[in-house]
């Protein structure tokens, strides 16, 4: 061997070594294999892994190895990426390695090494241990199926919104509470703010953008939001910044959101039960001071109507020659009489006892309740306008309970409109059967209307627009509809006037 041979081979020994050393300090798994599959060369890493001796494995087929054999599957896995690789192919997949330490789970590959004229001269196979992190990725998604279903049963859906991109993601269950499928909602803030509800809109804007600007920690907010069926739904949503950019900026907010229409319709109810508490409560004590009233106003009504009666019966002959005289007297009788007859009606509707039903025209009764008012009306110039068809079915009722229901819309009507900037004074008493078969009774005024506050109120005991008022005419008038199953109503519009609308059950008369 010459000098120059000599030199040669010491060096390709040398780059030999370097090589091999190089190769036994990575952390990867590499094995190279003839055309055939034996091995010809592997590094230390799955050796020492595995448990053998680099002479033991040399020459051996690399799909026979110990490191697969445990599992038939595996192995025939391996052994069908050798084949493939022989066939020109690469093959890449995450391979389960059998070490001393237990199964260990590798990012394996295998490829073939072409020569110049593109004949295959080897096969290279290589893996990385990703155990750590399959079993990061294995525990986070269990983590993640986890908050999942406590979100679930909790009836929770989660989002994600990108400030910077305006991009959004939320959960299945998100979509699903609003009746969406998951891809019926565009990922974007401005699809999730087209179906917020107008009027609140603008109140989850301040809430989310105070915590973009650090005013708060979290934001928390009940809103309103269109479900699939054109639904408002209430959604109690609550989120905050998680994320900022380099330069302190809020880059990311992520939140979760929770269906509370159950709880907002149970709400509702509850405050519909307490005002209507409040009104029986309310009525509880018009009803007892309207008793004590009636019960201290009958003695010296019927001590009126005595002695009325009596003077008409003793001095029959003095009133004969007085006849304009006798006919107060009458007038005041009968005016004495109706009086009796309404505290009578009164104290059978605190005491709900049993009424005294007959057949009443509503024609005659209205007739009737003007006879006593037209004075006033003339003085106040309130003109009078009566549409009440002779053709409507009488009303099956106590006669002074209509009386008494037409005489306080009435004088309810006369009294709004004795104002000095009413010019305009109409009063109006009309009645119809509507579409289903109901008695409806209008009566309207051109008075200066009433205010949405007390109108909302209106109804109510001891509610009055009138500073000397009581406030218990109308309140008869909404006990004495409802004892007959009906109801009432107001509209008003301010400086125009007001209408009360009346509907009650009509009874067929039998003939």
């Amino acid at each position: 061997m010459t000098t120059t041979e000599k030199a040669v081979g010491e060096s390709l020994e040398l780059e030999h070594n370097l090589l091999r050393r190089a190769l036994d300090g990575l952390f990867v798994y590499a094995v190279l294999m003839d055309p055939n599959g034996k091995i010809i060369e592997a590094n230390n890493s799955p050796l020492i892994s595995i448990g053998i001796r680099r002479e033991d494995c040399i020459g051996t087929q690399f799909g026979d190895s110990g490191a697969w054999a445990y599992d038939p599957d595996v192995q025939a896995r391996v052994k069908s990426a050798v084949l493939s690789a022989q066939r020109g192919e690469t093959v890449r997949y995450d391979a389960h390695l059998s070490t001393a330490k237990g199964v260990i789970t590798i990012d394996f590959s295998i490829a073939p090494i072409f020569d110049t004229e593109g004949h295959i001269t080897q096969l290279v196979a290589c893996g990385v241990d990703i155990s750590k992190r399959r079993n990061a990725e294995n525990a986070l998604r269990r983590s993640e199926e986890r908050l999942e279903l406590a979100m679930l049963g909790a009836e929770l859906g989660w989002w994600d919104w990108d400030i910077q991109t305006g991009e959004a993601a939320f959960s299945e269950h998100w979509a699903n509470m609003l009746g969406y499928d998951f891809n019926d909602i565009q990922p974007t803030f401005e699809a999730w703010e087209h179906l917020v509800h107008p009027d609140d809109l603008a109140k989850v804007k301040r809430a989310v953008i105070d915590n973009l600007d650090a005013k708060t920690p979290f934001f928390e907010i009940e809103y309103r939001i269109l479900s699939k069926n054109n639904e408002w739904k209430w959604i109690l949503g609550r989120g905050k910044v998680v994320t900022c950019t380099t330069d302190g900026k809020p880059a990311r907010v992520t939140g979760i959101d929770m269906d509370i229409s159950s709880r907002k319709d149970l709400e509702e109810r509850l405050r519909q039960r307490q005002e209507e508490l409040y009104y029986a409560q309310r009525l509880t004590a018009a009803g007892e001071l309207t008793a004590i009233v009636a019960h201290e106003l009958n003695q010296p009504l019927g001590a009126i109507n005595n002695y009325v009666g009596g003077s008409l019966l003793r001095f029959r002959e003095l009133l004969s020659a007085n006849p304009s005289l006798a006919e107060v007297l009458q007038q005041t009788l009968r005016l004495t009489q109706r009086a009796i007859a309404v505290i009578h009606g009164i104290r059978v509707l605190v005491r709900k006892q049993e009424s005294k039903l007959d057949w009443v025209s509503l024609e005659a009764m209205a007739e009737d309740v003007f006879i006593p008012l037209r004075t006033e009306l003339s003085n106040k110039q309130i003109r009078v306008s009566l549409d009440i068809p002779s053709s409507l079915p009488p009303l099956w009722c106590e006669k002074v309970h209509l009386q008494q229901l037409l005489l306080n819309l009435i004088l309810n009507a006369t009294q709004a409109m004795d104002t000095p900037g009413c010019s305009q004074r109409k009063l109006s008493l009309c009645a119809k059967v509507n579409a289903n078969h109901k008695l409806e009774i209008t009566v309207s005024d051109t008075g200066p209307g009433i205010s949405p506050e007390i109108a909302a109120r209106l109804f109510e005991p001891f509610v009055s627009t009138k500073a000397e008022g009581i406030g218990l005419g109308l309140s008869i008038c909404r006990t004495i509809v409802e004892a007959y199953g009906g109801h009432i109503s107001a509209r008003s519009v301010l400086g125009q006037g007001t209408a009360f609308d009346v509907v009650l059950p009509l009874v067929i008369e039998e003939k």
